[in-house]
């Protein structure tokens, strides 16, 4: 059991740092016009997830191959690993900005917008402004310390935990509801839609 709690951990770690990268990873691809569809499509798609469990679980009793089956379900997303960088990523230090604009010109081409110009050596970029601005205050000191976003922070903080509390407690649920676990729980990620 320990072996597969401290699994469990990892994967629930990367679970969420993967769902807010490509978050951010999508809405830098397809521009503000598909920001509130991403949104929409991005809690279908884990509902749909959600729904795809009960069956999945009503057919095959042992926990074991359930999770086993669940993994072969995901490997395709292992292609994950070949896509673009992010341009903002890419424009920032460390990295040359040729890198930027050869990415920034293939998503300009996928959407059918014309390439930006190339960056210009000398020419103030928005990165560069925001370098000096975060060498005078940290993130973090800017998060905690400034009041109007530290404020907004922990609206945010309580906002999440309130939500991942009722979710979370109402899918944990899901044996009490009176039906079966497999019904229940599938009668709940159908709400969800």
């Amino acid at each position: 059991f320990l072996v597969y709690a401290i699994a469990r951990i990892f994967c629930g770690m990367g679970v969420g740092g993967l769902s807010v990268v490509l978050f951010v990873w999508n809405a830098e691809m397809i521009g503000e016009e598909g920001r509130s569809s991403l949104l929409v499509s991005f809690g279908c798609f884990s509902a749909a997830g959600v729904l795809a469990l009960s069956p999945i679980s009503y057919t095959i009793s042992q926990w074991r191959q359930v999770l086993l089956a669940l993994f072969i379900c995901g490997l395709p997303f292992s292609c994950l690993y070949f896509l673009l960088e992010s341009p903002k990523w890419l424009a920032g230090p460390g990295h040359s900005p040729d890198q930027a604009h050869a990415v920034l010109s293939i998503i300009a081409a996928g959407n059918g917008n014309i390439a930006p110009s190339p960056f210009v050596p000398g020419e103030e970029s928005l990165v560069e402004g925001m370098e000096v601005s975060s060498k005078s205050r940290s993130s973090l000191q800017q998060l905690l310390c400034d009041v109007r976003v530290a404020y907004r922070f922990r609206v945010m903080c309580l906002a999440w935990f309130a939500l991942s509390l009722g979710y979370y407690g109402v899918s944990m649920n899901a044996s009490n509801v009176g039906t079966s676990i497999h019904s229940s729980n599938a009668f709940m990620a159908a709400v969800e839609f």
